[in-house]
Parts: structure tokens; sequence; C-alpha cells
């Protein structure tokens, strides 16, 4: 083969556009190819058109399932540049699972499929269809179709009258949405979109992401390492209550600009029921701390059991963004939330107290 012509959506007279043509110029604006070097794209459902061609059970569990609306995509699979086929489904269709074997289990496919009569068979169609398995002790997952997309897979077990959505597992495969560009106050609306969708805001430069369609969106960051020290107290060190900081490393910030803070180590409270704190703290400036005592905003709470010879592991984790830029501290405290008494500290050379602070950068 050579070059396709005419090329797509050429509008000159006379100009004939063959089906194979149209699909292999829209599947070229599917991002990823069938495999290594194919010339047909990858397939998938649209993560934000209707109910995403999800397969569930029927209404009352019966030998059937449900397969729910969406747009997908179908890579042709009977020839290298066969292309990419659209396929559609606008409303809940019922399609019948093949009755259970009496004694053996099986797994079947559920599928989009399009039969396209240049290349086999004389339909010209597309279909959504459960592919039966073949019985057996150690069942296996049968071969999809040709030119079909796999929506879930169904366990089929020995004399069973029903299915239900525990013996349904979701197969689908997802295409690419691209990022949206968009400001803070014009983001897609809940719902709208897919899981994983990205956007970027242009009004402070910024990316996110959607976990739940749109509802919520997180920024996308990486984490730069800043400072940090591992450091023993010279074994076990009991601290009365309210000591500011046992430790601190120093860094540079620049204002606006997120901040972690991270504290691990092993610590036991001296009576039983006493509630202590393990915190970090942080304050512009370098030198010796001078913190606020620690409270309960922000840190992590531990009871002391009524056992008092356990050791509890700890990590805190606190976020704070730079008030103004230049130096910064950021040290380890404890404190007692109720109760009274003393906080130790174990550390030793190959059990340390460990301190960290990372920044959150955009990408």
């Amino acid at each position: 083969m050579a070059a396709f012509n005419p090329p797509g959506w050429l509008q000159n007279a006379g100009a004939t556009h063959t089906a194979v043509q149209l699909r292999s110029y829209y599947s070229g604006l599917v991002a990823g190819a069938r495999a290594s070097a194919s010339l047909v794209s990858r397939g998938g459902v649209n993560p934000a058109l209707g109910n995403k061609l999800q397969v569930t059970q029927t209404g009352s569990p019966s030998m059937a399932v449900i397969i729910k609306s969406g747009f997908g995509v179908i890579p042709g699979t009977e020839n290298a540049a066969q292309g990419a086929y659209g396929v559609l489904n606008d409303a809940d269709v019922t399609v019948a699972v093949t009755a259970a074997h009496a004694t053996l289990a099986r797994i079947d496919l559920v599928c989009f499929k399009v039969e396209d009569s240049q290349y086999s068979g004389a339909a010209n169609t597309s279909s959504l269809v459960v592919v039966a398995g073949t019985p057996s002790g150690s069942p296996a997952v049968p071969a999809a179709p040709n030119n079909a997309l796999i929506l879930a897979q169904v366990a089929v077990g020995a004399a069973v009258s029903t299915i239900v959505n525990a013996n349904i597992t979701d197969r689908r495969t997802w295409l690419d949405q691209g990022t949206i560009l968009c400001t803070s106050t014009t983001r897609p609306a809940a719902g709208t979109v897919g899981i994983g969708q990205v956007i970027a805001q242009s009004d402070n430069n910024r990316a996110y992401v959607t976990w739940d369609g749109g509802t919520s969106w997180v920024e996308i960051t990486k984490r730069k390492y800043l400072a940090g020290v591992a450091f023993s107290v010279g074994g076990d060190q009991t601290f009365a209550p309210g000591t500011p900081v046992v430790s601190n490393v120093t860094f540079t910030a620049e204002i606006g600009n997120t901040y972690i803070g991270t504290v691990t180590g092993r610590i036991k409270g001296s009576n039983a029921g006493n509630g202590c704190i393990f915190t970090g703290k942080h304050r512009a400036g370098t030198g010796p701390a001078v913190f606020a005592d620690p409270t309960t905003s922000g840190s992590q709470q531990y009871t002391t059991p009524t056992d008092t010879t356990v050791i509890e592991n700890y990590t805190f984790i606190t976020e704070f963004v730079a008030s103004a830029s230049g130096n910064y501290t950021f040290g380890f405290a404890v404190n007692f939330f109720s109760g009274a008494g003393t906080v130790t500290v174990y550390s030793n050379a190959t059990s340390m107290i460990r301190i960290a602070v990372t920044e959150a950068i955009p990408v």
C-alpha cells in the first residue's frame, strides 16, 4: 500500500473517501496504538459520555446482564490498515447469558463488536454480545471476537440461575481525555468529565486532576527535598510536657509556596490514659527554635494504653504555606492534650527520630 488518497475531508469536486480512509483518519485522533508500530489506534470507552458502557446485573437478578449507554472506539483486528470504528449505545440493553453448566463453572466475556463484510462474513453491523466460555474445573477467559471492545467478564458458576454484580468484573479500557484548558472559575462541572481528567488553569498556571468526575480537583505537584535530619537524643530520654522542640531543620522558602514537614519516631507516655501530642511546628527565621507549644490542631494524638510499657511508632505530616520569603525552621515537639506526666522518646543509632521538609512544586 502507499499513501491514502484523497486525504481526509478534502473538499475538491469528485473526491471520494472510502470508509477505511475515514476510519483511519478518525483513529489518528485517538491517543495510542493497538500494538507497537500498528497503524490502528487503541480502543476504549469515552469516560465522560453516557453511562460509560458499564455492565451490571439486571434489576431483578437473572441469567442476563445490562449494558448501559456510552460511546466507544473499537480497533479493527482483521487488517493492518483497518482503522477504528466508533460505536454508540444510547440506552440500557439487556443481553442474555447462556445457561450454566450443571457441574462446571465458566467465564464469559461481554463485548461491543463490529462486523464488516469488507474483511469477513456478510454482515455490516455493531452489536452488544456475551461470549460464552468453556465450562471447566479451571475455567479460562475465552477469546474476544474480531473487532471487539471487551467491557466485562462474568463468572458463571456451576448450576447458577442468576448473575449478580459480584460475578461481574469490569474490563473496560478508557480513551485518552486530553487536558482541558480553563480558569479557576470555568472548571468543568461535576459529572461532565471522567475520572483522571486533567485541567490546566490559565489564571494561576497550575494543573489539577479529578478522581471523582469533577466534584473536586487536586493540584498536581512534585516533591522536592529541601532539608532533613536523623538524630538520636542519646538513648531513651524523657521530656516534661510543653517541651517546645527536640530538634529542628532550617530551609529557605518562597512566599505562597507549599511545604510539607514530616516527623517519624518511637514514643510512649508515662501514665495510662494520658493524651500525648506529637507534632511538627514551623516558624519564620533560623537559629534556636522559639515555637509556640504544640496543640491538638494539626498534631497526631496518642493516648497511652493501660500497659505503659508499650512503645508506639508514629508519623506526623503537616502542610503549610509560607507567609513570606526567607528562612524557616521546622521542628519536632511533644506535649499533652489530657492528663499529666512525661513523654519518653526512644532513639538510638538504629532507631532514630527523622525530620524532613519537602516542597510541593506545581507541574
